[in-house]
């Protein structure tokens, strides 16, 4: 499992009890925090997980580097705001038992339940873009590295990109589970809004060049 984590001190303990409390254990656990300015890896060296730090910025380039570290065959990748239900890894493990090069993402609750509906369309769409994460997505390594990794030139749609890269690999199959579901933090709509969250998702999707769009640094 890989987390990549930027400035997330008040966060991190939360999503790595969560990743801990499973009921398979994750075999192991690689936070990366990249280029950070506070305690984010202070905070997690607290935990029996694997804590890299590098100073280059950015969640496309913290993936990789946990992918290169990692040696498990299957792949998870989990936004340190996003918060995992005790059964996910277990539910991933037997979905992904028999497929050869799965790829695939999960359904996702809002931590506030004043965005709930935004997220059930977002549960309708996703599956049929067969594309977009959730701020969690998991694959196998051949699956990874014939997509030659994340797109660390880019700073929105970096997951798009991946998904649709690692779903043309030999034998891949794709897999949105909707149960059970994890929480994502909804910190980013909050502090842009609806409107300018969804325009930049849909700038990111549609412009021919994506690496001059660009998220404020908050994952």
């Amino acid at each position: 499992m890989v987390v990549p984590a930027h400035n997330e001190a008040r966060t991190i303990a939360g999503t790595i009890d969560a990743i801990l409390a499973q009921t398979r254990p994750a075999a192991e656990v690689h936070i990366v925090c990249n280029a950070c300015s506070d305690d984010t890896a202070g905070v997690a060296r607290r935990y029996p997980v694997t804590v890299h730090t590098t100073a280059r910025a950015g969640v496309s380039h913290a993936r990789n580097l946990g992918a290169r570290a990692a040696r498990a065959e299957l792949l998870l990748f989990v936004d340190a705001d996003v918060t995992l239900p005790q059964q996910l890894l277990a539910t991933i493990g037997a979905v992904t038992r028999n497929a050869r090069t799965p790829v695939g993402t999960v359904r996702v609750r809002p931590d506030r339940r004043r965005y709930t509906l935004a997220y059930h369309a977002a549960a309708l769409l996703i599956p049929l873009a067969r594309a977009a994460s959730n701020g969690l997505i998991f694959c196998s390594r051949d699956a990874f590295l014939g997509a030659g990794g994340f797109p660390e030139e880019m700073h929105v749609g970096e997951d798009n990109v991946f998904m649709r890269s690692a779903r043309r690999q030999a034998g891949a199959r794709y897999h949105f589970l909707r149960h059970p579901s994890a929480i994502s933090s909804t910190r980013r709509i909050q502090r842009w809004g609806t409107a300018k969250l969804l325009m930049t998702w849909i700038r990111g999707t549609t412009a021919i060049d994506k690496r001059s769009i660009q998220y404020e640094a908050v994952r």
